[in-house]
């Protein structure tokens, strides 16, 4: 069973790896794979169950900027300062929208500069790289808070973007999403790893009991 970790482990980091020679303006600082911290992988993990969570892992964010290139979507503005384009960082960092999520990540990691200190992979897409306390100095705790704080400012930025756009009334659906405080956003059990195995009952042979 140790190889079997083992072996996906290298096969995680060799993915994470190829992903960062082939779009390093996403994922640049995963040329050594990503953390294996526990910590670390627990809540990358569950990033799949937040809402908002696989796009922004997968560098698959909606910005206004993109969908300003679909017909009949004439403005790129940020929908919630509406003074700057929204591309990727505008909406994750640098929109005055963030100012309260902006102070609880700092509350968390005092004295930082983020993002200009940290990793496109984590800056644009929550995955921590490996060495991430040695080369980066980035603490699980401190991934954590940013992974937090990613999550929850995305999920406010794709409401808002949801309701300034034309099509069904269907764009309801992101009002009723409720609004999560930080600290309840991880709060929410896996699926299992493996599945159970049942026990197989034999019928007795011949009538006789086993």
């Amino acid at each position: 069973r140790q190889m079997l970790h083992r072996v996906q482990a290298f096969v995680r980091n060799l993915l994470a790896a190829r992903e960062a020679r082939r779009r390093p303006k996403e994922f640049a600082g995963l040329e050594d794979g990503w953390c294996e911290h526990p910590a670390v992988r627990e809540t990358t993990y569950a990033m799949r169950l937040v809402f908002g969570g696989p796009a922004l892992a997968a560098a698959g964010i909606w910005t206004a900027k993109n969908i300003n290139m679909l017909p009949h979507h004439p403005s790129s503005s940020c929908p919630r300062c509406g003074c700057e384009i929204e591309d990727t960082m505008h909406r994750l960092w640098h929109c005055t929208a963030n100012a309260t999520a902006r102070t609880e990540l700092n509350k968390l990691c005092p004295h930082n500069d983020y993002p200009f200190s940290l990793p496109p992979c984590l800056a644009r897409c929550g995955i921590a790289p490996a060495k991430n306390e040695t080369k980066w100095g980035l603490t699980p705790t401190r991934v954590q808070a940013i992974q937090r704080y990613l999550l929850q400012v995305n999920a406010f930025a794709t409401q808002a973007l949801a309701r300034t756009k034309p099509g069904k009334a269907d764009m309801e659906l992101f009002d009723i999403i409720p609004e999560q405080p930080a600290e309840q956003l991880f709060k929410t059990s896996l699926p299992p790893c493996k599945r159970r195995r049942t026990q197989q009952q034999h019928p007795a042979a011949d009538g006789r009991q086993a």
